[in-house]
């Protein structure tokens, strides 16, 4: 279970560490307290349990949902995130490999493109990690430590998920794909080019801001 290979790297690693602000979808019949709960009671987490008894306390749960816009955040909630938290892991996906393409692109695309965007606005960040696959480059021979080129246009696949009816996304599906084999690995893909894109973005704003800065310096001195 990802959820507590993290957690517990985190309560070791990090003695010190304040809230961990954990988002949480929902289900038909069970609401986001109720969801926690299950979670933590399963016996994978006794020992940590043992470890550190009150390890909950550090834990708060806010309701989530990658399927929908802006991540299905309350205002309130996105206000907190944004003023509290300084670190974000983004682990969140769907792994099924025949998943249908617009739910695939929805939960591993565009909902890391939110992640981003949020992040974007926290006025403490200090890093983001997000989780990928070596999966995502499964097309290349030979896979390196870097960056490769998106399957597609990224923009142009998010417009077209927005607007496509999905039986027709579905009947394209093949086409999109290319050498993908199936919409996991390609969405992984796209995700990993809207990161890169995001990085960027940050990067010329950065330059920007650095540039002003040396502007105003030189007025100063004149």
């Amino acid at each position: 279970m990802d959820i507590f290979i993290l957690l517990n790297k985190l309560f070791i690693a990090c003695p010190g560490i304040g809230q961990i602000y954990m988002l949480v979808r929902k289900k038909k019949n069970s609401n986001v307290s109720k969801r926690v709960e299950e979670i933590f009671n399963d016996p994978i987490f006794d020992t940590m349990k043992m470890m550190k008894p009150k390890f909950r306390h550090h834990i708060i749960s806010v309701p989530g949902d990658c399927m929908l816009t802006d991540l299905g955040l309350s205002s309130e909630d996105r206000r907190t995130l944004i003023e509290k938290v300084n670190i974000v892991f983004h682990m969140a996906a769907t792994v099924r490999f025949d998943e249908k393409f617009k739910i695939a692109m929805q939960i591993n695309a565009k909902a890391a493109r939110d992640i981003m965007l949020l992040c974007n606005e926290m006025k403490n960040l200090k890093s983001c990690l997000h989780v990928s696959t070596a999966y995502s480059c499964c097309p290349q021979t030979r896979i390196e430590e870097k960056f490769y080129a998106a399957p597609r246009n990224t923009k142009n696949l998010i417009l077209l998920t927005e607007c496509a009816p999905d039986k027709l996304l579905d009947s394209m599906t093949p086409i999109l794909l290319g050498e993908y084999p199936n919409t996991y690995t390609f969405t992984k893909a796209v995700a990993e080019d809207i990161l890169l894109v995001n990085w960027y973005i940050l990067q010329e704003e950065e330059e920007e801001k650095e540039k002003e800065k040396e502007k105003e310096k030189e007025k100063e001195v004149n």
